[in-house]
């Protein structure tokens, strides 16, 4: 469970906030600095790992954006299908791969109608938790996907999309307000957080 440390700092925080009744006052900047400096702590364990860099899109092992899978199925065939080397397109300096010319045309044609928000890394966690500050984290495009709104979003797993569109609303403003700060980390190659294991 050392991979919810994140969600459980950030539960406690909120706890402590909403415990401290009608007297709290809004979070101001010594405790955004307490919350940066607990996650630069978070950061140095062994589950985070440097990003590739050069690009805010997820990369992963395979050198592909979004593990390899086909961003215009999530909305044309319903769900995730793997891409093909036979047809990519490079855009925000990644490589997408696609699972048919018309598919890799259409991407070609308007990429942000179809490409992940935050570059497919975990909507829930470049929202911060609603304690911020947001961070890098791995996602699951196979099985932890939503489309809301015409857009498509990607997060940690399943129970984490659950949670993230159950509170979508603020969730997207949080995670749209610290993006910028976000996708400029993560094109330097800043630590993000990675899950091991996994069977793709």
């Amino acid at each position: 469970m050392v991979r919810m440390v994140v969600m459980a700092l950030a539960l406690s925080a909120c706890v402590a906030s909403e415990d401290s009744g009608s007297e709290a006052a809004p979070a101001g900047a010594a405790e955004m600095s307490e919350a940066a400096r607990r996650l630069e702590e978070i950061k140095q364990g062994d589950d985070w790992k440097p990003a590739v860099g050069g690009t805010s899109v997820m990369v992963l092992d395979d050198g592909f954006a979004i593990a390899g899978f086909d961003p215009v199925a999530y909305f044309t065939e319903g769900g995730p299908v793997p891409g093909t080397p036979e047809w990519t397109y490079e855009w925000r300096d990644a490589v997408w791969l696609f699972s048919t010319e018309h598919h890799r045309d259409l991407f070609a044609s308007d990429p942000e109608a179809y490409a992940p928000q935050y570059g497919g890394w975990c909507a829930y966690g470049v929202s911060g938790h609603k304690d911020g500050p947001g961070y890098g984290a791995e996602t699951r495009p196979q099985d932890s996907w939503s489309i809301i709104d015409g857009k498509l979003y990607f997060n940690w797993n399943p129970a984490i999309a659950d949670r993230f569109r159950s509170q979508y609303t603020q969730l997207v403003d949080d995670a749209d307000g610290y993006w910028p700060d976000v996708s400029a980390d993560l094109e330097t190659g800043g630590r993000v957080h990675r899950q091991t294991g996994l069977d793709r």
